[in-house]
């Protein structure tokens, strides 16, 4: 994180970061085939798609400030990617039973066929994960040419344009072939674009806390108005003005702030479990829980069980080493 005084303590941030762990929740709430309920209102749609673009763009945000601040970029660059590759492996782990078991339950399917069926092809599959390694590549590339930029608001206007196109195209291609090149298309065209922009927002701070009420009010509108017409970055402008308004609220220091980051973090890794629990739950009892159910459900389960990781690890220091 940037030690400068004017980004060292971002409470806002990670309030913020909390309240998008939830919004990821709702979002798996009406999917994978957990309700045949209507699922959530548009505006409600509106704002729980902003979670995953706006932990995208804090992850850049912060990238590009180590990358400004260390001369040695190329290590820093590594340090992050040999960091994510092995939660990447940790992640793939321990999803990877949860969710061949969840489908062999839902599809009344041997084992040995979900298995078969996840690591090659299909409707889900190996490549699920493979975003996650797919922007991280992508990710440091553009977050290290963004610490460098120094073009003024026009440059960046284009550049922005240039992303549009860039999201169109991801979503003309993603689903057109498999699931591999899906994974290639979330990775580098929304992974990869989420982090620059989290980038550009570092590069601007100074900019975007003098004229923070227009820019935030103007990225919301803009997000509005691509969302609810269906079109590409609708999603990135709504997760831009939340970076936005994070890094510009006047909040006092609080190790609050430490525990809500981290508490957010462990939502986002395990409301998975609890997502295979009620799809199972749903399939045996016949029930068609509608997204609220399942929000409730999912996030009270993801809260416990995140409090009972960071509680037993503050007490183990083993523990705390091997899930970090």
């Amino acid at each position: 994180m940037p030690t400068d005084s004017k980004t060292a303590d971002l409470g806002g941030i990670d309030l913020i970061k909390l309240a998008m762990a939830y919004c990821v929740v709702a979002i798996h709430a009406e999917s994978w085939r957990i309700t045949a309920a209507p699922g959530w209102p548009l505006p409600v749609e509106w704002v729980i798609r902003m979670g995953v673009p706006f932990f995208f763009m804090a992850t850049g945000f912060f990238t590009a400030g180590e990358l400004e601040r260390k001369p040695d970029r190329r290590a820093v660059l590594m340090k992050h990617s040999r960091r994510r590759f092995v939660l990447f492996l940790k992640w793939v782990a321990i999803y990877v039973p949860a969710v061949i078991a969840t489908e062999a339950v839902t599809h009344c399917e041997p084992i040995e066929e979900i298995a078969v069926r996840f690591f090659l092809s299909g409707s889900f599959g190996i490549a699920m994960f493979l975003w996650f390694i797919c922007s991280t590549a992508v990710v440091f590339l553009l977050a290290g040419l963004a610490c460098r930029f120094r073009g003024g608001l026009l440059t960046l206007a284009v550049l922005f344009i240039l992303a549009y196109f860039a999201g169109w195209a991801g979503n003309n291609i993603e689903g057109a072939y498999n699931m591999y090149v899906d994974a290639l298309c979330t990775g580098a065209f929304r992974g990869g674009i989420y982090m620059a922009a989290g980038a550009a927002v570092y590069r601007f701070r100074d900019l975007i806390r003098r004229r923070r009420a227009v820019i935030i009010s103007a990225l919301l509108v803009v997000s509005a108005m691509l969302f609810f017409h269906k079109l590409p970055l609708g999603e990135l402008c709504g997760g831009a003005a939340l970076l936005v308004a994070g890094l510009t609220a006047k909040l006092r220091p609080s190790p609050l702030y430490i525990k809500a980051r981290r508490l957010s973090a462990w939502i986002y890794f395990t409301h998975g479990y609890w997502m295979a629990i009620a799809l199972i739950a749903a399939h045996l009892t016949g029930m068609a829980l509608f997204p609220v159910k399942n929000m409730v459900f999912m996030a009270a389960g993801a809260t416990a069980t995140s409090l009972l990781i960071m509680h037993a690890a503050r007490r183990r220091p083993r523990l705390a080493a091997l899930i970090r």
